[in-house]
């Protein structure tokens, strides 16, 4: 389905490396690579790599010697990414469904996945070619969202969007957060062939502003940023204060912790 590959414009891709990369993302890609253990010179793959946290974070923790490539279905995606490379490295970035990996067999050392398996209509193919491209007892670390009922965030704006643009806005907005039982996430990677496969639950608990302003910019990222832009300006701010009247606490703190949990899985081929 084509909302499961969460498919954005160059200019959301820009705006969601601008407003959700950095203090977020950019914190769950240091609790991937963490467990990732990357050495130097070793050759990684980031799959779905979005923007390129993950990829830039590893390329300066495996050094002139080693290797990145990062992979990713969306031109508008991987062309913010390319902006993004510290200075004096280099990563590779390819075009390409995660199903059919550019790369050849046992290319690579650690494979990396953040918040990418959820939106893959053919799991089962996609892992299998994660395992293909590693060497022998190399690394696999890959994130997926827990369910909404542990992201209390997602699950507002997914009501909102459903209550306001309707079922399918709704629906789109909780796709990330579908794929959240840890016996299944483990299982699928087993069948692969993968062994040593664990699964871990983590909370990090970033904040949330109430300023309306930075709510609206949230919408800026979302594959669904055009629509919302055309809204009429006195709908899109009813949704807004929607928003802002589901989340817990003090109305008049200007900002919220805001937990979020994911399950991290690691293994070996």
């Amino acid at each position: 389905m084509a909302q499961e590959r969460w498919q954005v414009s160059e200019a959301a891709a820009s705006n969601y490396e601008r407003v959700n990369v950095p203090g977020f993302f950019a914190a769950w890609a240091s609790e991937l690579l963490k467990r990732a253990a990357l050495q130097s010179g070793e050759r990684v793959l980031d799959v779905a790599c979005g923007t390129g946290i993950v990829a830039r974070g590893a390329v300066e923790q495996v050094g002139e010697g080693g290797v990145v490539t990062g992979v990713d279905l969306n031109v508008g995606m991987l062309t913010e990414a390319a902006k993004h490379v510290p200075a004096g490295f280099r990563i590779e970035w390819r075009e390409a469904d995660a199903t059919e990996l550019p790369c050849g067999d046992a290319a690579f050392d650690v494979v990396l996945c953040q918040q990418g398996v959820q939106f893959f209509p053919e799991k089962a193919l996609a892992v299998a070619e994660m395992h293909r491209v590693l060497a022998s007892d190399g690394r696999v670390v890959v994130s997926v969202w827990r369910g909404l009922e542990h992201n209390a965030f997602p699950a507002i704006q997914s009501e909102a969007l459903a209550r306001h643009l309707g079922a399918e806005f709704g629906t789109m907005m909780a796709a990330p957060f579908a794929y959240g039982d840890a016996g299944t996430f483990a299982a699928l990677f087993r069948s692969a062939g993968f062994r040593d496969v664990k699964v871990e639950a983590v909370e990090l608990t970033p904040t949330q502003s109430r300023e309306p302003e930075r709510v609206a910019e949230k919408f800026l990222a979302l594959p669904m940023a055009e629509t919302i832009a055309k809204m009429p300006d006195a709908a899109r701010q009813a949704m807004i204060e929607d928003i802002l009247s589901a989340i817990p606490g003090n109305p008049s703190d200007p900002a919220v912790l805001a937990p979020t949990s994911a399950h991290i899985l690691t293994a070996r081929r």
